[in-house]
Order: C-alpha cells, then structure tokens, then sequence
C-alpha cells in the first residue's frame, strides 16, 4: 500500500528516551529543552539502533508472532523510589508539542483557525448548576455525582528517582481500580492503595519493575496504562519502553501486591517507532492502540498510521509465552484506542464477539469505528464505519477550528499545551461505546478549550461518515474564560456517566474537575460540574520555551461494583521539586444506582 508521510519537525519520544535525554543535558550543561530538535550524531546512533533490531515480521497486514517467555516478579521484592532531592537532571518524556501527523506549521495553522472561530452551536455550560448560563443550549439543573473521599497520589517530588531524573513531564496520570485495590501510574512510576486511600505500594519506578525482562531491562519507559480484567480479577501494566517494545505486566490474582507476570513485546515492525499507546480488556485479549513513526536521516521524523496490538489473555494470565497479534490501519488515521470492556456487576460484560476500537481522522470532527474479530483465529479486522461528530455534538468544526488551544493560568504568563483533538477515552459498557476528547469552541465570549463526549452504537455506524449510530454527544464549558482538557470518563451499570478534567484560566490555577450524567437525564447533557481539587500555585516546568506539556492524558475508572467511579487528574501545587509541581488528585465519587 502506498503511503503519505508527514514530517514532524519537532521533538518526538524516541528522542527523548532517559538516556538520550540525559546525554543532551550533559551537552548543554542546563535542565532545559532546546526548542528546536536537532539530529545530532547520538540521536542518530539511537534512531538507527531502534530501527535496525529484529522485528517479528514484515507486511502492512494481519501478523501474528510469539514473544519470549515471561519472567516472575514479587511486588514485595521490588524496591520503592528513595524520596526526591530535587538534584539531578529533568526528563522530558515527549517534546514541546504532542507527537503527532502535524508538523509545526500545521499546527500553528490550526490553532489560528481556532482562534478565529465564532460563537454558536450546542455548547452547554457547565459552572452553575447545568443552567443556560451562556445563551448556548438548555442547562439541566441538577447536580453531578456524589465526591465520597479524596486523596493525593504521586506528585513529581516523589516520582523519579528510578531514572536518575529529578522531574519528568509531562506526569500521563492513569487510574484503575479492582473489589480492593486502586492502582495509579504516571510517567516512569506507579503506586497501589487500598479503597481507604492507604498506601500499600509506595512510587515504584517502572525501571525497577521490569529489571530482568527481556526487552524491558533499560531506562526509556514513558506513557503508562493500567487496566483491570473483571471477567478474570487481574490487573495488567504497560508501558512504552525506548519506543521499540512494550513492556507489559499481569498480576497472577486479584491482588496486586503479589506476584506479575512480565513480558517484552517487541513493536518495531518495519522498523516502525512506537508511541501513545492505550489499553482495553476484550473477551478473549488485552488490545493496545498506538501510533507508529519512521525515521528518515534526510527528513527526520514521520507518522506512519495507527496500528492494533492484540495480546492473548490466557499467556499474560498463565505466564505462557505470549501470542500478539498487529494491524495497522489501513487509511492511515492514528490513535487508535480499544474499548475497556466493563459489565460483571449487572451480568452485561460480553463473552463473544469483536473488539471496537475507534481511531481519530485528524481532522477534530470525523472518529471511526474498526471491529477486530478473534485476532488468534478466523482474525477478521474492518473499518465498521465513521461517525460525524461535530454534527451530532451539533458544534460545528469547519477548518481545524476546534483545534485545541495553549491554555493560561493563573498566576504566570506561561501557557500550557492544550495537544491535539485526539480521542482520549473508549470505554464500552451495556453494548455501547463511550468517547470523549478536547476541542477548542467559542460559548460567546471567545475561544477556550472545551470537552466533548459521545455514546455511540458500533453495530449502527456507516460509510461515509454522519450521524448513524450515535446515541447522544455533547459539548460544555463555561463563560468564564475558563478552559477544560484531557477528559476521561467511565460508565457504571446503570449507564450513568462521569467524566473529569483539567481547568484552568487567567483567574484559576490549573484544577481537577468532575461532572457526569444519569441515564436518564436529557440527552447530549451533563449536570453540574465538582470542583475535586483546586489548583494552589501556577505551573512551572523546566521545560523552555513554553507552552508547557500537561497531561497529556488522565484517568477516570468504574469501580467493579457497578456504581461508584475513581478519577486520577493533575493539578499544580506546592512541591519541592524544583524542576516541576505538578501533582494527582484521587477521588472517588458515585451516582445511586439500582438504589445503593
């Protein structure tokens, strides 16, 4: 198949990797970032080395390989991160801008168009009660789920040591939760609480918990996940490692303060870099989405497309060596992000059938929907269709327009990067898909960033893209001058949805906020919106020149009770690091359902 390459003129992972990283910082003899990448000779000697390993195969269709044999490891042997001394060099996991098919002037492009864009459409504001506080849409005045506790997890003075780095960013919280356990991971760390918020697992740097495993024993791990198989009670890890393998890890029970079994996942195919990649439990596999980037020494970076990895669940589970299977996507649209099947309580997660994923077309309105069908057997992988979601949001986004923007804060002049309109979440619960991602959109009194949700039927959508198959989406924010980002959300049983996010603006220091949705709530709505935890200070990074990474992802997840929901998101507050402040909020919080 022949392909379109799109040149990234900026600064991608592969570059950035922790000991790359700390050999530019030996050459300029500061912690900062240079704000153009330059291919020096030992940027190049890593790129070719990455590029040179075996790869299981070649081909752009269905592949199939078995990687090598587990190795065993005992939580309790694993030694925690000593607290940070703030001395040290930072690590930037990612450059200035999110990696991605655009080059910088593309992206200037867009943000230009966004900044341009008129007032109007179906906004929903969200700052008082649901009501119509903006003259765009119909607010439901109710309130939005019930906050039980919160807690703080990881922030950067206690997350980095295991490098030898003393900051990391952008953090990438992530968040899961199993009958008694509460797993948060950020970029190079993890670290495990009960329901109470007791710690039980200190910060454990990724480094130390995969020593030993093949393909994992080094210092370049970033973009974590976490997921929670509740049709088997085992919780899986994984995490980008060099951008050549994934490092990916299954408890042996229901506790994960036992034993995991680990592996190396090789994902060099064709000599591809792998980035952003993203987790779902499936009937029959863990699925992971990433995307893909070559290395030209004549042009520098390029995106390939999205690729699809399957991996069979009974080899993480029983420590066998692992099946995977991979496909890319055939139309070259990226981000690919399975669905995280959920379900146990009320008897709906599924036993047969295919997988969903849905992957963005990089234009901020078009999301397709792929099926993947028993990938270690008849192996059926299609486009089911694509869903128009800026016309069922009923917010238009003609010509990049919702193009997400750098974000203010107060407190500082620094902006923080707002990424691209990616999806960030596919969650899939009661036969249906939930999605949500950030766009850029005016509620009357100028652009600002603003979160944008949809459910959506896969078995219904079409081609071409329109609305066919989508239950209800919705766009919200405020007239404040506010901007909201990095959304997350989770379904329980009874279809209720929450979802949370960054806010920020010239009078808020970047907070964690939550809103949600009961089932029978007006469609395309959400209720009022929880203030989690505020912001205490601005953000600072060592990263210059701005606008600064943030996030680039949170986590919201459904407890395997069918009722309560956890969310992990970053605020900025007061650290010791002096590198970076960034810290995570953990919350639990619940709808009443089937009357609990």
């Amino acid at each position: 198949m022949q392909r379109s390459y799109y040149i990234l003129s900026g600064v991608i992972a592969v570059a950035l990797t922790a000991g790359l990283a700390l050999n530019l910082q030996k050459q300029t003899g500061a912690p900062t970032l240079k704000p153009s990448f330059q291919v020096t000779p030992e940027v190049m000697s890593r790129v070719q080395q990455a590029m040179n390993m075996p790869v299981p195969v070649s081909g752009e269709g269905s592949i199939q390989y078995t990687s090598a044999s587990p190795s065993i490891i005992q939580m309790a042997n694993v030694p925690p991160m000593a607290a940070n001394s703030g001395n040290g060099n930072p690590l930037v996991v990612g450059g200035p801008r999110i990696e991605s098919k655009f080059n910088d002037a593309e992206v200037d492009a867009a943000i230009a168009e966004a900044m341009a864009n008129a007032p109007g459409g179906n906004i929903q504001g969200v700052d008082d009660l649901g009501t119509n506080n903006n003259g765009n849409g119909n607010g439901i005045g109710k309130k939005g789920p019930k906050l039980l506790q919160q807690f703080d997890s990881i922030g950067a003075e206690n997350c980095c040591n295991d490098e030898p780095f003393a900051a990391t960013v952008p953090p990438d919280p992530d968040i899961i939760v199993g009958p008694d356990h509460v797993i948060v991971v950020v970029n190079v760390a993890f670290a495990v609480y009960d329901k109470q918020g007791n710690e039980l697992i200190p910060p454990t740097g990724f480094n130390s918990f995969f020593a030993g495993t093949p393909g994992c024993d080094n210092t370049g791990t970033f973009d974590p996940d976490v997921v929670y198989d509740e049709s088997e009670d085992r919780f899986i890890m994984g995490v980008d490692t060099n951008l050549v393998s994934y490092c990916v890890a299954a408890t042996t029970s229901g506790d994960p303060t036992g034993a995991w079994n680990r592996f190396g996942i090789p994902t060099n195919i064709n000599g591809e870099l792998f980035d952003f990649p993203h987790m779902g439990v499936g009937v029959d596999a863990i699925y992971m989405g990433s995307n893909q980037f070559g290395f030209d020494p004549a042009v520098g970076f390029f995106f390939v497309g999205g690729r699809v990895f399957a991996m069979n669940k009974q080899d993480l589970y029983d420590g066998n060596p692992l099946q995977v299977a991979t496909e890319l996507l055939p139309r070259f649209d990226g981000t690919p992000q399975p669905a995280h099947l959920t379900g146990i309580s009320n008897n709906s997660f599924p036993t047969s059938g295919p997988h969903f994923i849905m992957s963005e077309v990089f234009d901020g309105i078009t999301h397709s929907v792929y099926s993947w069908d028993d990938p270690f057997g008849a192996n059926v992988f299609q486009l089911e269709g694509d869903v128009d979601l800026a016309a069922a949001s009923g917010v238009p986004c003609p010509a990049f327009s919702c193009f997400p923007l750098p974000f203010p804060q107060a407190g500082s002049a620094e902006l923080l990067q707002g990424n691209d309109f990616r999806g960030q979440e596919t969650k899939y619960r009661n036969g249906l898909i939930w999605t949500t991602q950030t766009i850029a959109c005016d509620p009357g009194t100028g652009p600002v960033n603003c979160i944008r949700w949809a459910q959506i039927d896969p078995t219904a959508v079409s081609l071409p893209s329109s609305t066919a198959g989508v239950v209800q989406a919705g766009v919200f924010s405020s007239d404040d001058g506010s901007y909201r980002q990095f959304p997350s959300l989770a379904v329980n049983a009874c279809d209720d949805m929450a979802i949370g996010y960054t806010r920020s603006s010239l009078n808020e220091f970047p907070s964690v906020a939550v809103t949600g949705r009961r089932s029978n709530d007006l469609p395309g709505r959400v209720r009022s919106e929880i203030d989690q935890f505020a912001g205490t200070e601005a953000y600072r990074s060592f990263q210059a020149p701005g606008p600064h990474r943030w996030g680039d992802y949170s986590g919201m997840a459904a407890d395997p009770d069918g009722r309560r929901f956890w969310y992990v998101g970053e605020y900025a507050g007061a650290s010791s690091n002096a590198f970076a402040n960034w810290r995570n909020s953990v919350a639990e919080y619940r709808f009443s359902c089937n009357g609990k």
